[in-house]
């Protein structure tokens, strides 16, 4: 008899460690089929972050060729979030002195980021950010130059992992 564990609910971008039990105690071959980046698709145990909710299966063959196979369902909690500061100092204390977004683990990349200032001229502009830049992304500055405090409006295009692309807004309020 095969078992592949309880039913599990994570949040998208969580990943999830999969073990897989057979009895009776013998040497047995495993095989998990996937509807994700599975790491170790031939283990007992292995893990992945999946994308896409559904039935995780394992087979297990054992010394004799009997065959057992289990299932498990994986659900996952959808949740298309971004979060940023609403005020930045950009005074060089380095504290706060950066527009960022953070995010839960969900969050891949962002397509754009547009920030603009109250009359509507854009005074930030980039594309295609990779997480590892999410820290740092505006200065408070304008082709070099500080920008005179005051509200800003901002537009951010995120793309999550399961292929979902969400556009979010907001204000952000500049302080020297």
């Amino acid at each position: 008899q095969v078992d592949a564990g309880p039913d599990i609910e994570i949040n998208l971008g969580d990943g999830v460690d999969l073990k897989a039990s057979a009895t009776p105690n013998n040497f047995y071959t495993y095989s998990w089929s996937t509807q994700g980046n599975i790491i170790c698709s031939n283990c007992q145990s292995t893990s992945l972050v999946p994308t896409k909710e559904g039935y995780y299966t394992v087979t297990a063959i054992d010394q004799n060729g009997c065959i057992g196979k289990d299932s498990l369902y994986i659900r996952i909690k959808k949740e298309y979030n971004i979060y940023t500061p609403n005020v930045i100092s950009v005074n060089g204390d380095n504290v706060n002195d950066f527009f960022i977004v953070k995010a839960n683990a969900a969050l891949e990349s962002l397509d754009a980021i547009d920030i603009f200032d109250r009359w509507g001229g854009k005074v930030f502009s980039r594309r295609s950010v990779n997480k590892s830049d999410f820290d740092k992304l505006w200065d408070g500055t304008l082709h070099g130059e500080k920008v005179n405090p005051g509200v800003f409006a901002f537009v951010i295009v995120g793309r999550f992992i399961d292929g979902t692309v969400k556009e979010f807004g907001g204000d952000l309020t500049v302080l020297r």
